[in-house]
């Protein structure tokens, strides 16, 4: 019974000492250190560096920027260890940040699909030949056109502003562009516009709204037209100025305005093919 007794004990004793003796997991490659199990590795580290401006990436490559940045990785997991342990991903405030910034993202990935989609179908039409622009379209759009107007602009939301808007300006004797802009900055819904800047727009025929174009086009420089009434609202114009432009210049202007049109008359066949019904009225 004491032989049987001594062998079992010895047997434990050697289970024991093998235990002990069992070398401990090997970290992967890469790794710099293991919170709770959780590894940070040199990619970890190199992620952080590469968001980092110029100079702190300058920092960051030193061995004494490294030491620090792995102490910042380690101190940062052992917070998210413990707000691990702790439930914290079950606390509302969290889980309505988190729900928030995944509508966010699911919004900015929708118009980035969308974006990229029109994106590549009009490289496509281009390609085919559908809105593609030749150079003698270009030529032949500036022989017609080799010029561009200025003008300042405000655009008024009812006709009765407007016109009350018209009858001060017409009102001023000398030059009327300072009163224009004062007006603009009271009346103007325009959303392009920089009205503490008096901002002016300048385009060639077929850049902007033709009701526009074509009253800037007849009227003398420093002279007020209005009101005119677009899809987008009343209008009022005073022409600053007008001047030649050469074909260098104009050439990407132009085939913009051609591709536009050309996409336009092609946008008139989707609309017939997929029955667009747009079922508001934004009439008065």
């Amino acid at each position: 019974m004491r032989k049987t007794l001594t062998a079992f004990l010895c047997l434990i004793a050697f289970t024991a000492a093998c235990k002990k003796e069992e070398p401990a997991q090997k970290p992967p490659e890469g790794a710099l250190a293991q919170v709770n199990g959780v590894y940070i590795m040199q990619a970890d580290m190199d992620n952080v560096i590469a968001a980092q401006t110029p100079q702190g990436q300058k920092y960051s490559k030193t061995i004494f920027g490294q030491e620090s940045l792995l102490d910042v990785l380690v101190r940062e997991q052992l917070l998210l260890a413990n707000a691990q342990s702790n439930n914290i991903d079950e606390n509302p405030v969290y889980q309505k940040t988190i729900d928030d910034m995944q509508r966010d993202f699911d919004a900015r990935l929708a118009d980035a699909k969308k974006y990229n989609l029109i994106k590549i179908l009009k490289e496509t039409l281009r390609q085919d030949g559908t809105i593609a622009v030749s150079q003698k379209e270009i030529d032949d759009y500036y022989k017609k056109y080799k010029y561009e107007i200025t003008i300042r602009q405000m655009v008024i939301s009812n006709a009765q502003d407007a016109a009350t808007v018209l009858k001060e300006l017409r009102a001023v004797s000398g030059s009327k562009e300072a009163k224009f802009i004062e007006l603009a900055k009271k009346y103007s819904v325009d959303p392009q516009a920089d009205l503490d800047k008096g901002q002016v727009y300048t385009f060639i025929p077929g850049e902007y709204l033709p009701e526009i174009e074509n009253a800037a086009a007849n009227s003398p420089v420093n002279s007020i037209q209005g009101f005119i009434k677009t899809k987008r609202g009343f209008h009022i114009i005073y022409k600053v100025g007008e001047k030649g432009i050469t074909k260098k210049d104009a050439q990407d202007r132009i085939v913009k305005i051609i591709e536009n049109q050309k996409l336009d008359k092609y946008l008139a066949g989707l609309s017939d093919k997929y029955k667009v019904e747009v079922y508001k009225d934004y009439e008065d």
